[in-house]
């Protein structure tokens, strides 16, 4: 979740649990109309069952969700959290930030299917760009220079497991030659 106000994401990545209070202002920042709508909603969801919760107070017997939110002792579960935002198309909603070996992951993953696409021979990256911001018109995140940065971080990302793109480029191009024939 990103905290803005703050420079405690860090901690707030190391709990499974966040008091409702810390996700209401962070979603909000500080328009009240907008924590009364949105925490009304998240209770809401609790009492329905498609965000758990739990008790700060230890205590296990079952009281109302609007008590234990009133008592300022409701806290809500962030994987079940992030799941039940994700239906909404609210920009401004808190989002699961993903880890840097995740995101080094997903642009390594991105420099493997480069690397296929070129293979072949028939298109170079410049080829490949400008057909994907010919099919998607330009929008985000086929805009060229976006292009061009992430097929760049993609390549970074695969040096840094210890794979070197171009080789592996050209040992496919070599492999596929030899299949040629």
């Amino acid at each position: 979740m990103s905290f803005k106000q703050t420079n405690c994401e860090q901690y707030w990545k190391e709990t499974s649990w966040i008091p409702i209070a810390a996700i209401i202002n962070e979603w909000c920042n500080g328009d009240q109309a907008c924590k009364t709508a949105k925490e009304y909603a998240v209770i809401n969801a609790c009492e329905k069952g498609d965000i758990a919760y739990r008790r700060s107070d230890g205590k296990t017997f079952n009281d109302p969700v609007e008590v234990l939110h009133g008592r300022g002792i409701l806290l809500i579960d962030r994987g079940s959290f992030f799941s039940w935002v994700e239906r909404f198309k609210d920009p401004d909603a808190p989002k699961e930030n993903i880890t840097t070996r995740e995101k080094n992951n997903l642009h390594s993953l991105i420099g493997g299917l480069l690397v296929l696409l070129l293979a072949d021979g028939k298109k170079n990256q410049s080829g490949i760009i400008t057909q994907l911001t010919d099919i998607f018109k330009d929008k985000e995140p086929f805009k060229q220079r976006t292009l061009e940065s992430k097929l760049s971080e993609a390549k970074r990302a695969m040096s840094d497991k210890g794979i070197s793109f171009d080789d592996t480029l050209n040992s496919l191009k070599k492999k596929s030659d030899y299949e040629a024939f």
